[in-house]
């Protein structure tokens, strides 16, 4: 910005600097302005000459007047007016202000030569105040201010001057001096006047700049600013809430009606708590809600809001409150999400050490129901066939047989049973159960079949998804009782996409969807989190290990199972199935292969197992059928038999689980130092789990428990085969 300090004109400052002081010129004018018509009637009042010349008196008036009002209307329009002020208008001031500088002056002169001394000295005195007035009045143009001064004083001071004497002409020179000495101090005035415009121009340039940059970091950034003035109720804030709301702008007036209305019903009482805190503080201390606010389609988003009181009244109370606002939906959506993944990630951890503990019971209960079943075919072995005895022992070996059924179930949550992996499709295994469903289903409720044609092939143990199937289809029977209602099987794709977005712990792959609803009692949200665990149920009469069961065929097929619930509407189970890019293999019809020729004469079977009870059965059950055991209690143990007489060892029957060298490690050393002999491995674990880590050595599988037929079976035809084919080959 240039300065001049003998006044302004448009060349010299900006069009912003130049149009503030024509607006200032224009305000301070308007009161000066009216001293002419006061002083003329001030001069028909006091003066004699003026009195006793009433028209002269009344034309100056007029003109005085007439000048006022023009004037007046000119500075008035300057006021008025709300963009840049033209240089003319400014070109008009100025010639306004002289000429009525002119025309006073020469009115001066004509008092002086016709009038009285009396009117002359009353229109000095006018004129020295107008003079002093112009100081305040037009005191930020200079250049102005010193030609309209010495409009005044010199006609006036030209009459002491003419008369001739000393006195008349000091009169004069003080008139001059007076006048010079008025101009001097407006010339302060002006320089004290622009030096404060420079200096709060610099302000509101620092102002605006800091506004500038402030609003560049905000536009940056995800941060909003409000101010919200609390009497009376005004909230102004910015574009960005309206805009992320749905909002015009011009119409989210969140104070038009009940300011809660935007906001969530939850979240409406810890608004409320937070505003009352905030007011109430005495420190302005910053204080933080977090709340949903309504958009325009009726969905939700989160914003965090901070803010402080920054204006009180005398007595103390909150006038105003500003702060910045952030939305943090995403944040939001993400810390939901990773609260999922934590508590999915605790729930993982949960089941794999139920997992570890229910596959570590089934295995130990195996190997007792294992001594348990070949205890009971020595006693039926013991008896005659038409004994009463033979029943009972009958009936428990059935239940013996039924609990190693349950521990199939707890060896099928722990991810050990077994299964035959082949690529099927889901739709074919749901109708040829169809039936076997329906029954299932009960009289009382319609089943439903929803299949999506040309649904992919899913890769698993076939009988596995079955039972999933008809588990899940008894549970949803079960659930709606004696009530006649629908049970929905429905069958769909989802995609990768889909799959990433709502199952992050799955493999990103499309899965195939089972969904089992039904319309039965529901399940609340402590049963929905419990209702996987083991031995957990709210049957009179369940074990607890259905859903536990189903939960681990699932996660070991890459898949996953929840569940969505209302109580007294109904659940609906969801699994879901990796897709599989094999091709389905076709059911083939085998002939039933003849047994391979045992071997005849009696065998020799080693037989190692940790536990005394299995050994001593098995042994005596060996030995009743004609052949020699040599029974041995850990895998040191056989390698030194095995050392010492290979020759007469015709099969080794090897458990997997035992303290020291286990199974698995007797198995390697034994193939290491004698690769012909053949081993038949033995677990209370499916023979999946085994052959994953015994493939290729071994010869055959027993299950644990087993009964004396299953046992002979397996060591002669394992013997048989061995020497028959001069091969090694897996038996089951």
């Amino acid at each position: 910005m240039k300065q001049r300090s003998i006044g302004f004109q448009s060349a010299d400052l900006d069009q912003q600097d130049f149009t503030t002081a024509c607006k200032e010129l224009a305000l301070r004018a308007r009161p000066a302005i009216t001293a002419y018509p006061l002083t003329v009637v001030c001069l028909y009042l006091l003066g004699p000459y003026y009195n006793s010349q009433k028209a002269l008196t009344v034309v100056i008036f007029c003109l005085a007047l007439l000048t006022t009002i023009v004037r007046w209307k000119h500075a008035s329009s300057i006021l008025e007016i709300t963009g840049p002020i033209p240089v003319q208008w400014k070109r008009r001031f100025d010639f306004a202000t002289i000429a009525s500088g002119v025309a006073w002056g020469f009115l001066g002169l004509f008092t002086a030569l016709f009038a009285t001394p009396q009117d002359f000295i009353i229109l000095c005195i006018g004129t020295v105040t107008m003079g002093a007035g112009a100081i305040a009045s037009i005191g930020n143009d200079h250049r102005l201010y010193f030609i309209y001064v010495y409009s005044l004083s010199i006609p006036n001071a030209l009459p002491f001057f003419f008369k001739g004497r000393f006195e008349s002409s000091a009169i004069g020179i003080v008139g001059l001096i007076l006048a010079t000495v008025a101009s001097y101090l407006n010339w302060t005035y002006c320089r004290s006047f622009w030096t404060n415009l420079r200096l709060n121009r610099e302000k509101i340039d620092d102002v605006a700049s800091a506004r500038e940059r402030l609003e560049m970091v905000v536009a940056g950034s995800n941060l909003g600013t409000f101010d919200w003035q609390i009497s009376p109720l005004e909230l102004h804030i910015d574009q960005k809430c309206p805009k992320l709301l749905g909002y015009p702008p011009d119409k989210f007036a969140p104070f038009a009606g009940d300011i809660y209305s935007f906001v969530a019903p939850e979240d409406r009482k810890i608004l409320r708590e937070k505003l009352v805190a905030l007011l109430k503080c005495p420190e302005s201390k910053t204080h933080e809600v977090e709340v949903r606010l309504r958009a325009v389609d009726g969905t939700f988003r989160w914003f965090v809001f901070r803010g402080r009181v920054v204006q009180r009244d005398l007595s103390g109370r909150s006038q105003r409150v500003a702060g910045t606002y952030q939305d943090i939906t995403q944040e939001k959506v993400a810390q939901t999400r990773m609260e999922e993944l934590q508590r999915q990630i605790e729930e993982s951890e949960k089941l794999k050490t139920l997992g570890v503990l229910a596959g570590g019971v089934a295995h130990d209960f195996n190997n007792l129901l294992t001594a348990f079943v070949a205890n009971i075919e020595l006693a039926r072995m013991g008896i005659e066939e038409s004994d009463e005895a033979q029943q009972f022992l009958n009936e428990a070996k059935n239940s013996a047989l039924s609990a190693a059924e349950l521990c199939d179930q707890l060896l099928a949550y722990a991810g050990k049973g077994k299964y035959e992996i082949v690529p099927f499709s889901l739709n074919q295994a749901v109708g040829e159960l169809a039936h076997l469903l329906q029954v299932s289903a009960g009289k009382n409720h319609t089943l439903k079949l929803e299949l999506a044609k040309e649904l992919p092939n899913v890769e698993g143990d076939l009988s596995q998804i079955r039972q999933i199937i008809l588990n899940l289809l008894t549970n949803a029977a079960e659930s709606m009782g004696e009530k006649s209602g629908t049970i929905l099987i429905e069958t769909s794709v989802s995609k990768a996409d889909d799959i990433q977005a709502l199952h992050p712990d799955l493999t990103p792959n499309d899965y195939v969807h089972l969904v089992v609803k039904d319309e039965g009692c529901g399940m609340s949200s402590e049963v929905l989190e419990k209702m996987f665990d083991p031995f957990f149920t709210t049957k009179f009469t369940g074990r607890g290990l259905g859903l536990a069961s189903v939960l681990g065929i699932a996660k070991n097929h890459g898949g996953k199972i929840y569940a969505d619930s209302e109580v007294n509407v109904g659940t609906a189970f969801h699994v879901l199935l990796p897709v599989s890019k094999s091709t389905p293999l076709a059911v083939e019809t085998k002939a039933e292969q003849e047994s391979p020729e045992h071997r005849r004469g009696p065998l020799t079977v080693l037989l190692v197992d940790d536990e005394v009870s299995v050994r001593i059965v098995v042994k005596n059950l060996i030995e009743q059928a004609g052949h020699q055991a040599i029974a041995v209690s850990g895998g040191e143990q056989a390698l030194e038999m095995l050392t010492s007489d290979r020759k007469s060892i015709d099969l080794v029957l090897l458990d997997i689980i035992m303290p020291g060298m286990d199974g698995y490690a007797t198995l390697q050393a034994i193939k290491e130092n004698w690769p012909d002999l053949p081993v038949v491995l033995s677990s209370g674990y499916s023979e999946d789990n085994v052959f994953q880590r015994a493939q290729g050595q071994m010869q055959g599988f027993l299950k644990k428990p087993y009964s004396r037929a299953q046992l002979l079976e397996t060591v002669e035809s394992t013997v048989a085969g061995h020497y028959s084919e001069g091969k090694l080959r897996k038996t089951a």
